[in-house]
């Protein structure tokens, strides 16, 4: 993993990963499992990115993923997963 030019000295995003990743090895998960778990971790945090608008036939009851959200979603996180 590549290290980028900001630094925190209270956090380590890459020696975190790199613990994390070493536990799931330590627990007996494959290099498979591993991907999917972080596919899934990728798109939980993709949807907090996701903007909503009220949903105009429901008339107010529920709320609808914005265009622009929704071409974003399905650009960076359905296509990850083959959706």
């Amino acid at each position: 993993m590549a290290r980028g030019g900001l630094r925190d000295i209270q956090l380590d995003d890459v020696g975190d990963f790199e613990v994390t990743d070493h536990a799931m090895s330590l627990m007996g998960l494959s290099d498979a499992e591993k991907l999917a778990i972080y596919g899934i971790v990728a798109g939980v945090l993709h949807l907090g990115n996701a903007m909503f608008e009220e949903d105009p036939v429901s008339k107010g009851q529920f709320l609808s993923v914005t265009l622009a959200s929704f071409a974003f979603l399905r650009t960076n996180v359905y296509g990850e997963w083959g959706v």
